[in-house]
């Protein structure tokens, strides 16, 4: 089995640019990018061949930029109805019902939530810092 080279990679790249939008393609590169540089620097290998690959030019992707789609307004009352009759009832089967509303209802991505603390969230101006930002 031979070395991989610049040439393999611009392949990977350029397949996944038919098919992905440039901040997959671009996520992929840095994945890659990133295993040959810490090989390379730590001599593992005597050429990193990611420098000369080249990322396609973003405005010339066919696959777009995917529309982030928002749940319909009949869904999220029912899920609302759902969580207030749990509350009721006490069942503690669906107690992270309200963590699941926090994600639906701030665009909050699941890593962000499980990483809140109290300390976060400021419950008199009703904010939330997540990841050093408000």
């Amino acid at each position: 089995m031979g070395n991989v080279t610049t040439e393999d990679i611009q392949c990977m790249i350029n397949d996944l640019s038919s098919t992905k939008a440039y901040s997959t393609v671009k996520k992929h590169y840095e994945l890659v990018k990133g295993v040959f540089q810490y090989a390379y620097s730590s001599q593992k290998i005597t050429f990193d061949p990611c420098p000369a690959v080249q990322l396609p030019i973003e405005r010339n992707m066919k696959v777009k930029t995917k529309k982030t789609e928002i749940l319909p307004e009949d869904i999220t009352e029912k899920k609302y109805e759902f969580n207030n009759t749990l509350q009721q009832s006490n069942n503690q089967f669906f107690k992270h019902m309200p963590v699941l509303l926090l994600i639906l209802n701030t665009g909050m991505r699941i890593g962000e939530a499980l990483a809140l603390e109290w300390q976060d969230i400021d419950f008199d101006k009703r904010t939330w810092f997540c990841c050093g930002k408000e």
